[in-house]
């Protein structure tokens, strides 16, 4: 009996430690497209760039834009700089890593994302349009 226990008490504690927290599972959703707002000139006001980041379970991630001529997302990448394609969310400090960046989580809600670099007060909003065309929501007032 006490080995029975100790099995069950091991399984819950492996089940819970491999399950994906909220975060994690609405970022890696088959049709999630997350793409960046970055800010503009003017106070709390984030201006969609067209491009984002499709994020998979494993960890990798594709860096893409959204391409105007086909009305379609594209893999975007640069020749001259090795990128580093992996994401990390590390959810005890409530942080999120994408490529070499790391980042604070200071609002997750549904479909936007707000984070803040973590050496500075810089911060960078993403939001999931799937694969709309990013002219549906320029910009974002915070």
């Amino acid at each position: 009996m006490k080995n029975l226990i100790v099995l069950l008490i091991l399984n819950s504690f492996l089940l819970s430690s491999c399950t994906k927290s909220s975060l994690e599972q609405k970022i890696t959703e088959k049709n999630s497209f997350w793409y960046i707002y970055a800010s503009n000139k003017e106070e709390n006001i984030y201006e969609n760039i067209n491009y984002g980041y499709k994020f998979y379970p494993d960890g990798s991630i594709d860096y893409k834009g959204f391409d105007f001529s086909t009305n379609s997302l594209k893999n975007f990448r640069m020749d001259d700089v090795k990128q580093i394609m992996k994401w990390n969310y590390q959810q005890k400090d409530n942080v999120l890593k994408i490529e070499n960046k790391t980042y604070d989580v200071l609002k997750f809600k549904e479909d936007t994302l707000i984070l803040q670099y973590s050496n500075d007060k810089k911060k960078r909003i993403l939001i999931n349009l799937q694969t709309n065309n990013p002219t549906k929501l320029k910009s974002f007032r915070l």
